[in-house]
């Protein structure tokens, strides 16, 4: 049987709190993220990794962070957390039980690629509570950016929102 790695936890009590993510090694791959890698080595520790997308092209995570070019451009992340893909609902059991990892996850690729603002969108429509527990959780991690630059000494700091909007394409205009 393989190794669950996004899933092992999942039905852990309390994973989807800050105490129980914590519990189970939440926010450590973040701290190691900022403490131990330049953004730069991090995007290349994630191309040997050989980690990918888990939309349906299963494109490589690094190689795609690798693209963006080098410049002090405003950099935007855009998270689509819609699952609005046709029977898939491949990430809805992440964002229901164990949704700080979406949230660690969009701030280790926010760090890695320069990204000063990230935005999750979600159709709200379909998932008002979702939406609701993701724009609470994300309020919370503003806390936790904070005290990531506090505490870790780090010159990073992400600025974070969640988006209910009516199409994906409302993510990449607010981006804008």
């Amino acid at each position: 049987m393989p190794e669950l790695i996004i899933t092992k936890d999942i039905d852990a009590p309390g994973l989807d709190t800050l105490d129980g993510y914590r519990q189970h090694e939440g926010y450590e791959a973040l701290a190691r993220a900022i403490k131990e890698y330049q953004p730069d080595q991090l995007v290349e520790l994630v191309k040997k990794s050989g980690l990918r997308g888990r939309g349906g092209a299963g494109f490589p995570t690094g190689m795609k962070w690798s693209f963006l070019a080098r410049n002090d451009k405003t950099r935007y992340l855009c998270c689509n957390a819609d699952e609005s893909e046709p029977g898939t609902f491949k990430d809805r059991m992440i964002m229901e039980k164990n949704p700080h990892q979406l949230v660690e996850g969009a701030i280790i690729a926010s760090y890695a690629c320069h990204v000063a603002t990230a935005s999750l969108f979600m159709y709200a429509v379909n998932w008002p509570w979702r939406a609701d527990r993701l724009n609470g959780l994300l309020k919370k991690r503003m806390l936790l950016a904070i005290l990531v630059r506090i505490y870790l000494a780090a010159t990073f700091l992400l600025m974070s929102f969640c988006i209910a909007g009516l199409a994906h394409i409302s993510a990449e205009k607010r981006a804008r």
